[in-house]
C-alpha cells in the first residue's frame, strides 16, 4: 500500500468508545508483496475473504452472514462511509478527523450484539480496496517522509507545536514499522482533544496520493 504506520492505525478501545480504522491489515496474504506490485483480481477477492473473516472473528460473529461487497472504498473514505452505514442501522458512531476512521458512541450492553454484527456487515459491504493493504515500497516510504516533513509537520508548528525531534528521512525509513510520529509529542501537551484538532486540521497523507498505483474505484 502504502499504509502510514500509526498508532491511530488500528483497533483500540476506551470507555464509552471503540474505534477502528482502514489500515488494519491482512497479515500471511500479502506475505512477499509490497506497493510496487499490482494486485491481481484473484489477491483482490483473496485479501477480501482474509479481512472479512478476521473481522468476523475480532467481533465474536460465530456465523457471519454472506454479505455481497457494494464498492470498495479509499482509506480517507472509510470512516465517513462506514458511519453513514451504521448510523442507518441505529448504531451511534462518528468519524475520526483523518476520515480514515470511526468511534462507536455508547451502545448499551443488551445491543452490543447487534452492533458486532452491524460493524461486520457494513465492513464488508465497504471494504478498503486490498490495494491499500499492501505494505510501503521504498519509493511509497519516500512518499511518506516528504509530506512529513514539507507538509504535515509545518501545518503543526503554525498551530504551536515545535515538534524539534523531527528524524532524518533514514532514520524515519529505518523504524518505518514503528516511526516517530508527531501525534504522540502532541498528546503529551495537548492530550486526546487537542491530537484530534491538530490531526484534523493537519491531516496525515492520504493514501491515495502516495501509493505507487492507486486502484481505480467506482
Amino acid at each position: 500500500m502504502g499504509e502510514v504506520p500509526s498508532s491511530a492505525g488500528s483497533a483500540a478501545s476506551g470507555q464509552g468508545e471503540q474505534r477502528s480504522s482502514a489500515s488494519e491489515g491482512s497479515p500471511g496474504v500479502l506475505d512477499g508483496l509490497d506497493g510496487s506490485a499490482v494486485l491481481t483480481s484473484e489477491q483482490i477477492a483473496q485479501i477480501y475473504q482474509r479481512d472479512v473473516a478476521g473481522q468476523a472473528k475480532s467481533l465474536q460473529i460465530k456465523n457471519p452472514p454472506v454479505v455481497k461487497v457494494v464498492r470498495y472504498v479509499q482509506p480517507r473514505e472509510f470512516g465517513q462511509t462506514l458511519v453513514a452505514c451504521l448510523n442507518e442501522r441505529g448504531i451511534p458512531a462518528t468519524v475520526d478527523p483523518d476520515g480514515a476512521g470511526y468511534s462507536l458512541g455508547d451502545v448499551p450492553k443488551s445491543q452490543e450484539g447487534a452492533a458486532n454484527l452491524a460493524q461486520f456487515e457494513c465492513f464488508a459491504m465497504y471494504p478498503v480496496h486490498p490495494q491499500y493493504r499492501l505494505p510501503a515500497s521504498s519509493k511509497e516510504k519516500v512518499r511518506y517522509y516528504e509530506y512529513l516533513v514539507n507538509v504535515q509537520v509545518p501545518c503543526l508548528r503554525k498551530l504551536g507545536y515545535m515538534l524539534d525531534n523531527v528524524p532524518s528521512e533514514s532514520v524515519w525509513i529505518a523504524h518505518f514499522s514503528d516511526p516517530w510520529d508527531p501525534e504522540n509529542e502532541i498528546m503529551s501537551t495537548a492530550g486526546r482533544d487537542g491530537v484530534k484538532k491538530a490531526m484534523a486540521a493537519c491531516p496525515r497523507a492520504d493514501p491515495a496520493t502516495i501509493i505507487e498505483h492507486p486502484p481505480a474505484l467506482k
